[in-house]
This record gives structure tokens, C-alpha cells and sequence, in this order.
């Protein structure tokens, strides 16, 4: 499910010369496409595959809560960038140390405990039906 306006605030950054990605804790290779789609970066779960067959197991660290931070800077350690205005937007109250560590955070549809949060912290939040 990818919300109405994603992909304009997606080209609203590129045109900005953001440096842009997607980081989720579902499997690489579900959320490949997306980014494909999006032609974005992926940061995401990477599942182990051995022989081209899916262990059920991942490789490194889930991209998932305090890991995203490391997966984060992993990623634009790397690219050799930093935080410099960095944006994030999640929906998911798993996603709040990557949303303490950015110099944004964004609310998209959040869950009740996230939306509670970002009343709490005046984040932007953004609903869609």
C-alpha cells in the first residue's frame, strides 16, 4: 500500500538534491520492487539465502528499531554523508529511535502510540485516507 502523495514528496527531496532511501524491517525482497519503483535505495531486512533458497533466517542485524539507527549510518557512511537535515517519515511507533535521530521526524498515518508522541514533540504529522 503506497499512500496517495508518496511519490511527489519523494521527488520533492531528489529535486531538493536529498540524498533519499527506504528503510523498512520487512524482508529485502519484498520491498525491493518498491524501491525499484520508487528508484530509490534500499535499506532493509536482508533475508539469508543459501544455494537461492531463503533460509528463514537474516543476514546481520534486522533493520528493525534501535538497528535502523545502525543500518542508517552503515548506509551513509558508505555514501560519505551525514545527518545534515535529515528527514524521516514512519507510521510505526518501532520506528522511534530512527525518528529521535533525524533532525525531522514525520508522522504518516501513525499508530496511536506514535501519533501520541509526536502530539507530545510537535512533529509534523500527515494523514491520508
Amino acid at each position: 500500500m503506497i499512500a496517495p502523495n508518496v511519490h511527489d514528496i519523494l521527488k520533492k527531496h531528489q529535486s531538493q538534491g536529498d540524498s533519499c532511501a527506504i528503510i523498512t524491517a520487512t524482508n529485502d525482497f519484498i520491498t525491493q520492487p518498491i524501491a525499484d519503483f520508487f528508484q530509490t535505495p534500499l535499506i532493509a531486512t536482508r533475508a539469508e539465502k543459501i544455494k537461492d533458497t531463503y533460509t528463514g533466517r537474516f543476514k546481520g542485524h534486522p533493520c528493525f528499531s534501535h538497528f535502523k539507527v545502525d543500518r542508517l549510518k552503515e548506509w551513509l557512511t558508505a555514501g560519505e554523508q551525514d545527518y545534515a537535515s535529515s528527514v524521516f517519515y514512519s507510521d510505526s511507533i518501532n520506528d522511534l529511535p530512527l525518528l529521535e535521530h533525524v533532525d525531522k521526524a514525520v508522522a504518516v498515518n501513525p499508530d496511536n502510540r506514535l501519533l501520541d508522541i509526536a502530539k507530545a514533540r510537535n512533529w509534523q504529522c500527515i494523514f491520508h485516507p
